[in-house]
């Protein structure tokens, strides 16, 4: 990810973020601290109206207001990636599938490794979790309760 930071000092006005909000890369985020000596108090309203849902203004500490803004392509990036992820993890349980027709303890080495290396993605390791009870022939039935 590209990170850039800036201060209100070389942003005279919001335009100038406005303007790097439209060309700046889809992964690229603007953070920056906004002076309220120089700007004003009312810059959150600004910002709001300036980059509704793509910028976020936190409290005033001590003068400043920090700020967070993705580029204005970042949300078409994220989903992009998004529909990406889950293609590649229906074109690798495919294959793992396809390995198990010849040999299910192959298999589920690799089901078990995408578990492990999908921590980060709870539904992808559901899947690949799923996929590894299949192989095996797992199941959970719930215990028998005491009475």
């Amino acid at each position: 990810m590209q990170l850039e930071t800036t201060t209100v000092s070389s942003i005279p006005d919001l335009a100038t973020v406005k303007a790097w909000w439209q060309k700046a890369p889809p992964e690229a985020v603007l953070l920056g601290l906004l002076d309220t000596a120089q700007i004003g108090r009312n810059v959150p309203a600004q910002f709001q109206e300036l980059l509704p849902a793509e910028s976020w203004v936190f409290p005033e500490v001590e003068g400043k207001i920090p700020f967070l803004v993705y580029s204005q392509r970042h949300r078409e990036w994220q989903t992009r990636r998004e529909v990406e992820r889950k293609a590649l993890l229906r074109i690798l349980e495919e294959a793992v599938l396809a390995v198990a027709s010849q040999d299910v303890d192959h298999a589920c080495r690799l089901a078990a490794q995408a578990y492990v290396n999908l921590k980060a993605d709870p539904p992808g390791q559901s899947r690949f979790n799923g996929l590894l009870h299949r192989l095996t022939g797992a199941s959970h039935r719930p215990s028998p309760t005491k009475g």
